[in-house]
């Protein structure tokens, strides 16, 4: 079963051990880059006989992994509502912005499906940055 494979990464204990090196200094935490753990995920997948493929379109963003020995496929998925929100004000070129998406949604595609967490601003109080609060930027 794919998912008793993904639970065993999940539980493995080099994930445990991973080191946030991203910063952000406006809020002063750490948080995962992608390049934190995508090597080392590729690798345990690679060790369970898992390959993962990310895409991403207008509507959504989709890690499909897929079991080499079952051929069983398991979709972790997230729509693409509010991102440009996010993007507001950086000028950047569309490409930029494209690479952008891309990076943030892997990322995030991979941490729901591995377990790896972060702490969470909108569990703490709601942060309010040019009069728009952080919440917003997600509903």
């Amino acid at each position: 079963m794919i998912e008793k494979k993904i639970q065993s990464i999940r539980n493995n204990d080099v994930l445990k051990k991973l080191v946030k090196t991203g910063y952000n200094k406006t809020f002063a935490f750490r948080y995962f880059e992608l390049n934190d753990f995508i090597e080392i995920i590729e690798k345990l997948e690679q060790e369970q006989n898992l390959f993962s493929n990310f895409s991403i379109t207008t509507k959504g963003a989709n890690l499909v992994t897929k079991d080499l020995e079952t051929s069983e496929v398991l979709v972790t998925s997230m729509e693409i509502d509010n991102f440009n929100q996010l993007l507001k004000g950086k000028n950047m070129h569309p490409f930029q912005e494209l690479g952008a998406a891309s990076t943030y949604y892997k990322k995030y595609l991979y941490m729901t499906l591995y377990n790896l967490t972060e702490e969470c601003s909108i569990d703490a109080d709601i942060i309010i940055v040019d009069e728009v609060s952080m919440v917003d930027l997600f509903l």
